[in-house]
């Protein structure tokens, strides 16, 4: 339903999706492309079917993963693919810290968090995705805070979507600022209240430009 608000005539997720628990396991969940799958409790963790944002950054793979393939595309990068699944997730819950409830033991455990220690590119680049995924995640956050409206921020992410920007593993930098670009270039859109040329600036571009700075994407990278 959250996603239909961000696209409307998207139809490619209009089905019930195939939802499985206590998969063998713990302390995980994963999106296989046709369904989404949570590991039973174990380990020290709770099953992650009863985290709410757990079930919304697994779903979020869908929506990339469908909305891409409705536009001929794939949703090639890994990092990419992990940090997006975490803006969906804080889209619907308004909240920076994602996977409270996650421990057995610690109530306040938490899996990443968005408002505090900011990761930044190239250094924080250790080639694991999610690791990775939260230098673009973080930029799309703090551009939330800048406009100090977070569903402006993520009318404008889903808009970036129709470029399907993607490459490969490896590439996050390219892949990072050609989302920065993107996103300029669809607030300088005539429709967003810009003139199409954003070498003379766009509406929004000082908080597009310091969000992703914070995280080290900048036009100069």
């Amino acid at each position: 339903d959250y996603m239909k608000t961000k696209f409307p005539g998207f139809t490619s997720m209009d089905n019930a999706l195939t939802t499985n628990v206590d998969v063998s396991g713990s302390c995980n969940a994963f999106y296989d492309g046709s369904s989404i799958n949570f590991y039973m409790a174990g380990s020290g963790c709770t099953s992650y079917a009863l985290v709410a944002d757990v079930v919304y950054h697994e779903y979020g793979h869908g929506i990339n993963d469908k909305y891409y393939q409705s536009q001929g595309s794939f949703f090639l990068n890994g990092a990419m693919g992990e940090g997006y699944a975490d803006v969906w997730a804080m889209g619907i819950t308004g909240n920076p810290v994602l996977g409270e409830g996650n421990s057995q033991a610690i109530p306040t455990e938490f899996i990443r968090r968005y408002d505090i220690d900011p990761k930044i590119y190239p250094q924080d680049i250790i080639g694991e995705v999610h690791s990775d995924g939260e230098i673009i995640a973080g930029a799309w956050w703090d551009l939330g805070q800048n406009f100090g409206d977070l569903q402006q921020m993520m009318d404008l992410y889903a808009a970036t979507f129709d470029a399907t920007i993607t490459g490969t593993d490896g590439n996050e930098g390219e892949v990072y600022v050609d989302i920065l670009v993107e996103a300029l270039l669809i607030d300088d859109s005539p429709a967003n209240g810009g003139d199409g040329d954003i070498t003379n600036g766009t509406p929004n571009d000082i908080d597009i430009v310091d969000a992703f700075d914070k995280h080290g994407i900048t036009l100069l990278s």
